[in-house]
């Protein structure tokens, strides 16, 4: 079993243990609450934040949005939605085990 999130790291090691740590294994520096919803949050190695509820955080590989960009997976196999600005695709998730790219 991997070991989860515990002191802060750099932002790279964060993000790597995040990644094998369940919603419910959190830190609380890593939840937020808003709106009557707790999120995980992870700061991301190129600038931003990225705030997932406890349904998306197991996603949490496939939706860093270094794969939400043209080349990547989303637009590799997805469908542009209409009058989207920017990337958004209507897609279905990479085969579990294997991330986004």
């Amino acid at each position: 079993m991997m070991e989860p999130v515990t002191d802060a790291g750099t932002l790279a090691d964060d993000l790597a243990a995040a990644l094998r740590t369940p919603f419910e294994g959190l830190p609380a520096r890593m939840r937020v609450r808003a709106f009557s919803v707790d999120y995980g949050h992870v700061r991301l190695p190129e600038g931003g934040d990225l705030f997932l509820t406890r349904y998306g955080w197991p996603h949490l590989a496939q939706l860093l949005p270094a794969n939400w960009y043209a080349e990547r997976w989303y637009a590799r196999v997805g469908v542009r939605l209409p009058g989207a600005t920017g990337h958004a695709y209507h897609a279905r998730d990479p085969p579990r085990g294997r991330a986004a790219g």
